[in-house]
């Protein structure tokens, strides 16, 4: 999961420091992005958006009971009923949305302190407001973030009949070719307005006795909840980091105007603020968090190692379908190059020299990095230039 982060938050730097757009970068304005794809728009941006409801097939009804929502036909209600009563809470995420909103209430005037100091911030208000507005408003709507998921019990044979006669659902495509009926979650998490409703197939043979039929409804009832659980609670805390990174950006880092061959600088120290002010809401020690940032992913043949953050790669000159991988590469070395000047030269490095950016931007990258070494007293150079 950290390695989804690090990736969105090489993008989301990117697109702030150098101006240029990141196509595989979810934007931070909308915080969590889809587990499945929304489908293009047909209309126009102002047409308003109209929620899918699901549609319940012939001869099924809806039974509900503690929050689940089953879809069933009557002939099964009583063993259905007894379902329901045998679905037992699943275990709890290690870090909830409601865990990240109580530690940011406590930690709130802490974190605008802090961050206000290192970005060299003479007014905290920027920063309290965007608390406020942003990342409190947000939480609060991730842990109000209702998922409405609606359990069709059927059969394969019964899914499949249904469907020849009409009946259908974003989820589900039908195969005439094959006779086969694929499911695709169609599951998009919204913050901004109440979310689609979700079917999730239970599929089990009709002839199978009910208390078979009854354990299996209870055990994906079970792990649909576990699943979704786990999934909001990661997109909390890839939630909280992207707008830690988006308000230091704001008030600290793009209003510096970096140039080339001096972004690499304004992109670690992004990652190197957030994971420590990220670590106030989650407990995990800011070392962990930004040791993720630094590390070698795996899934990129594009070591850091490689990459020349003095002298870096415009992203016109990549293809689309390779920026990505340049961003991550790129992001995961300037994280290791801030991280190791901040080791010699001490936290307070940081709002030293944006004060002196502030007043006189060097004119390049190598004038920088001579003017990081006079300002700190420690030369960067070493790991900047790409490595074999």
């Amino acid at each position: 999961m950290r390695r989804v982060i690090a990736a969105g938050l090489a993008a989301i730097l990117y697109n702030g420091i150098l101006g240029q757009p990141a196509p595989a970068a979810p934007p931070p304005e909308v915080p969590l992005p889809p587990v499945a794809a929304p489908a293009p728009a047909t209309g126009p941006a102002t047409e308003p958006y109209v929620r899918h409801a699901v549609v319940i097939p012939p001869g099924f009804h809806v039974l509900s009971a503690n929050g689940i929502n089953v879809i069933c036909q009557p002939a099964d209600d009583a063993w259905i009923k007894a379902a329901l009563a045998a679905v037992t809470p699943t275990t709890r995420p290690t870090t909830t949305p409601s865990d990240l909103l109580a530690n940011f209430q406590r930690a709130k005037p802490k974190l605008i302190t802090t961050m206000s100091a290192d970005l060299a911030l003479s007014d905290s208000k920027p920063v309290a407001d965007y608390m406020d507005n942003k990342l409190g408003h947000y939480l609060q709507k991730l842990v109000d973030l209702k998922v409405p998921s609606y359990f069709l019990v059927t059969s394969q044979d019964e899914l499949k009949q249904l469907m020849k006669a009409g009946w259908s659902d974003p989820s589900l495509y039908y195969n005439q070719m094959t006779d086969e009926v694929r499911y695709t979650p169609n599951m998009v998490p919204t913050l901004d307005r109440e979310m689609d409703d979700v079917l999730v197939p239970v599929l089990s043979g009709e002839k199978e006795p009910t208390d078979k039929r009854k354990d299996i409804v209870v055990a994906a009832i079970r792990n649909w909840n576990h699943g979704v659980d786990n999934f909001i609670a990661q997109q909390g805390l890839g939630l909280s980091q992207r707008l830690l990174i988006q308000c230091i950006a704001e008030n600290g880092i793009v209003p510096l105007k970096l140039k080339t061959g001096q972004q690499w600088w304004g992109m670690g120290v992004l990652a190197c603020l957030s994971c420590k002010y990220q670590s106030m809401l989650t407990g995990q020690p800011s070392q962990f968090l930004l040791d993720e940032q630094m590390k070698d992913n795996p899934g990129n043949p594009l070591k850091p190692a490689s990459i020349d953050l003095l002298h870096q790669t415009d992203l016109k000159d990549i293809k689309a379908q390779y920026r990505g991988i340049y961003l991550d590469a790129f992001s995961r070395k300037a994280t290791r190059a801030v991280n190791n000047w901040l080791e010699k030269a001490g936290e307070g490095a940081i709002p030293k020299t944006i004060t002196a950016l502030r007043k006189d931007l060097p004119a390049d990258g190598d004038a920088f990095v001579k003017m990081l070494k006079e300002t700190t007293g420690v030369d960067v150079s070493p790991w900047l230039a790409p490595q074999e």
